[in-house]
């Protein structure tokens, strides 16, 4: 029995130990973990449709982090809390911005970080430990989506403008005048030969009063001469 009760005795310190160890482990590896990346909350005002956990964070557009949860705002369910793993090392100001795009046209989405500027420091960790929160804009794709209505109801009004202009009475007008349009290109198409002829006279009554303007000039030069010579000869008596 004593000898039985001796290796329950080391059995059980065998586990604490390894438990320890493997605690120990785990709270090492946690502070490294810690060391390597910043945890960052952006507070998003409209949809995040596209946008799923283990979505990327880019800062400027190069891969530096993920998300790590989405959880809607209990104090506002109009707005959606983001939390963001980010590298250590990503140089995130207490100013940088944070938006919502699109990755190509699969409707994935992803958080893009920019602006920041030195001065402005590091980024203040919330109450009770909370991450630092960043400051979100609206991007173009959300502005886009957020205007949708208006442009639907925009071209709603466009096509009821375009129903009423093809209504039933306009299309018996613009088949009217169509019509006209046709008779007068019939009209003219079987007096072509007339056409032409007229055409033709035309050339020769432009070319006779050219020829005809032409012997006018010389006329007047050679009455011009004429005169010249007559004041002459007067002058000369």
């Amino acid at each position: 029995m004593e000898t039985r009760a001796n290796h329950i005795v080391i059995g059980a310190f065998v586990l604490v130990v390894v438990f320890g160890l493997f605690g120990f482990v785990l709270w090492l590896a946690k502070i490294e973990i810690d060391q390597q990346f910043s945890y960052y909350r952006v507070i998003f005002e409209e949809a995040v449709s596209g946008l799923s956990i283990g979505g990327d964070v880019r800062y400027n557009g190069i891969p530096v982090g993920t998300v790590t949860e989405i959880k809607i705002d209990h104090k506002d369910p109009g707005r959606v809390r983001v939390t963001l793993e980010v590298a250590a090392d990503t140089p995130v100001k207490a100013d940088t911005v944070a938006k919502l795009e699109l990755q190509g046209i699969t409707g994935v989405a992803f958080v893009q970080l920019s602006g920041g500027t030195a001065s402005a420091g590091r980024p203040k960790p919330g109450s009770n430990g909370e991450p630092p929160t960043l400051r979100s804009e609206r991007s173009a794709i959300q502005a886009f989506f957020a205007g949708a209505p208006e442009l639907i109801n925009q071209a709603i009004v466009l096509v009821d403008a375009v129903t009423k202009l093809v209504n039933e009475k306009n299309r018996e007008r613009f088949e009217h005048i169509l019509a006209n349009v046709d008779q007068i290109s019939t009209g003219l198409a079987k007096r072509g030969p007339e056409l032409e002829q007229m055409l033709g006279d035309l050339q020769q009554i432009a070319a006779r009063t050219s020829e005809l303007m032409n012997r006018l000039n010389g006329l007047a030069e050679s009455s011009e001469v004429t005169l010249s010579v007559a004041r002459g000869t007067m002058n000369a008596a």
